[in-house]
């Protein structure tokens, strides 16, 4: 199963690499790079006292901005999504989250409600948690499919189509490790190659799990 996804990624990335690379290096810069720029700002300008035991004002504003720019994460998904799929994407459907205030909302709150329902599972034990992480994965992909789902109904069809599968989507996962590696070693260039690869392939697994088929627009 995992060698045939990988092989249907990298054929649905044929002639699509300067174009995947391309996303992820501004997805890159917007969810990695405003941050840390920020957080340095205020950590020159010396005004980064410590609120807690173990945060500082520059430490919770990085968080913050985070949270506030993690649709851009789903975007990515949802580029590659389209990839899996052969369909014609662009640059707009990297943005496409933040495209209505309250589909934006939406996105926020997909991602607070899975963290406390997480969170919550994990007060149990930790296995728990890593489980319902696990069948909550799918949930944005989920409501890019389905945009008329409330929260609720995408997290829980995430749920219904993970069953079965959970232990599939760690192997898929472990696969790429090696890949990882190696690409930690170019100082974190690989990863604009290895991004689109692995997103690609999540793509694939959705596509299987769901049975959505390829429309060959591309």
């Amino acid at each position: 199963m995992i060698t045939e996804l990988k092989r249907k990624a990298l054929a649905s990335l044929k002639g699509r690499w300067s174009f995947s690379v391309l996303v992820t290096l501004i997805t890159g810069f917007i969810y990695l790079g405003i941050p840390n720029i920020a957080t340095s700002y205020i950590n020159d300008t010396g005004s980064s006292p410590s609120l807690y035991p173990f945060y500082s004002t520059a430490d919770i504003a990085m968080e913050l901005i985070s949270f506030i720019l993690f649709p851009i994460t789903v975007g990515l998904n949802w580029v590659f999504l389209d990839v899996s799929r052969k369909k014609e994407t662009t640059i707009k459907t990297l943005f496409s989250p933040f495209s209505d205030l309250l589909y934006y909302l939406k996105m926020l709150g997909t991602q607070l409600l899975m963290g406390l329902f997480i969170f919550l599972w994990s007060l149990l034990l930790i296995i728990p948690g890593i489980i319902k992480s696990l069948a909550y994965s799918q949930t944005f992909l989920v409501m890019r499919d389905h945009p008329e789902y409330s929260v609720l109904e995408a997290i829980t069809a995430s749920r219904r189509l993970m069953h079965g599968y959970k232990w599939k989507y760690v192997l898929l996962w472990l696969s790429f490790i090696g890949w990882g590696i190696l690409a930690s070693l170019t100082a974190g260039i690989g990863m604009l190659w290895l991004v689109p690869y692995v997103r690609t392939t999540l793509g694939e697994f959705y596509n299987m799990i769901s049975g959505a088929q390829p429309t060959n627009e591309a």
